[in-house]
């Protein structure tokens, strides 16, 4: 498995990220066939080898890349191998990627993502549904303790945490470059959808994710949301 994760600043944060995500894969069948690259994704101030420490790759891009681009261009690096998305932002629980991991094993399971919540412990992600005006999150802001903990095989889930199986992620083209910055998650999770493959979300566990650190991401989102909705709008069965 290859365990992508863009970066751009946050070196703090990158750095218990990476400590999480380490202790995490520690805990799957492929630990040891596994690599964890971060990209520096054109940081002001460049990140350096030791600021990722001996067991990660560091690859620097000195031009601001889209995250489809970014996902895209390493998976090239290394094909055939299952892929792990991750952002800067996110505190893996230690048992999040073995439990997506079973998930992954279940028929036709294709994508996986896990629960997310904020540092007050309230939900940020367990899973996405089409409302009227688009994609949301499910229980977004409801306690953690008190939404049910049965796996579930919701629209899509956020990349900030995404394991991919490998054979989906050819068949489908990979991210859709088209979009800049937001929703290209949901896109490729339809695009999947429309092949046949199911997508899971582990409730299992509570990760942390602190949601949009990165400078200028709300604002950003604007354009690729808009794209999102002329595409998917009248295509995607509406729950709420």
């Amino acid at each position: 498995m290859i365990c992508i994760v863009p970066s751009r600043g946050l070196t703090g944060m990158l750095s218990a990220c990476l400590h999480a995500l380490e202790v995490a894969l520690s805990n799957t069948a492929v630990a040891r066939h596994s690599k964890i690259i971060v990209l520096d994704n054109a940081s002001p101030f460049p990140l350096l080898a030791s600021e990722v420490g001996p067991h990660t790759d560091l690859w620097r891009f000195d031009t601001h890349q889209s995250f489809s681009a970014l996902v895209n261009f390493s998976a090239q690096k290394f094909p055939d191998r299952d892929l792990l998305l991750l952002n800067n932002d996110v505190i893996l629980n230690p048992l999040a990627l073995s439990q997506m991991e079973q998930l992954g094993k279940q028929q036709r399971v294709a994508v996986v993502g896990t629960r997310l919540v904020y540092p007050e412990g309230t939900i940020q992600h367990a899973g996405v549904y089409q409302a009227q005006d688009g994609p949301q999150h499910v229980a977004r802001g409801r306690p953690s303790s008190a939404v049910p903990r049965k796996t579930t095989f919701p629209t899509a889930v956020t990349a900030a945490v995404m394991l991919i199986k490998r054979p989906a992620f050819d068949m489908a083209g990979g991210f859709d470059t088209r979009y800049d910055f937001g929703s290209e998650d949901i896109d490729f999770c339809h695009r999947v959808s429309e092949l046949g493959f199911r997508i899971a979300c582990n409730q299992g566990s509570d990760s942390l994710h602190f949601e949009s650190m990165t400078p200028g991401r709300s604002e950003r989102d604007v354009p690729s949301r808009q794209a999102y909705l002329n595409k998917w709008s009248e295509r995607v069965t509406r729950e709420w």
